[in-house]
């Protein structure tokens, strides 16, 4: 308990007004230490039609499941979405900037995961650099390049799975 150890919380968005004072819930705090946790976001993507890309947070929430779902980023939230999605009948497909899921993880183990996924049914697209996303009646048209190649699928719903950043 961050309480019991000593450590005061605030909720609001602080203003420094030196390097140890700062200004919160309308009161003026001094302290040696001063940690500001600003917690995560999906990381914003930039190009056409990002604004059409669900978040992590939108799969949980999902009341019925798509029969197409595609995932932006395989790394470790893109790859467990993926599993529980084909696991319950969606067809999915992970689609990944770099050449293979997980890329900060061992690599022959990420191998035989990739095999035993694409087993289920997962399908990926590696090395893919994501340009644009545009909504069509009931699906959306992800676009990509590979290689200088123009690409695309549809899917009836695509979320950015490509990391999170500080907020």
């Amino acid at each position: 308990d961050l309480k019991g150890m000593g450590i005061k919380l605030y909720h609001q968005s602080p203003k420094f007004l030196t390097e140890d004072s700062l200004m919160v819930e309308g009161k003026k705090i001094t302290a040696k230490t001063i940690v500001i946790a600003t917690g995560y976001e999906p990381r914003r993507l930039s190009f056409k039609g990002n604004g059409h890309l669900l978040t992590s947070d939108d799969f949980l929430n999902l009341k019925k499941l798509p029969k197409h779902i595609t995932f932006l980023g395989a790394g470790y939230v893109g790859m467990e979405f993926a599993h529980m999605a084909v696991r319950a009948g969606a067809r999915v497909t992970v689609v990944e900037s770099g050449e293979r899921p997980l890329n900060a993880f061992d690599g022959d183990l990420v191998k035989e995961l990739t095999k035993y996924s694409k087993k289920l049914g997962i399908e990926f697209v590696f090395g893919a650099k994501t340009t644009a996303v545009k909504k069509l009646r009931k699906n959306f048209k992800l676009k990509y390049d590979i290689n200088g190649t123009s690409r695309s699928l549809k899917s009836r719903a695509i979320f950015n799975t490509a990391g999170r950043v500080p907020a």
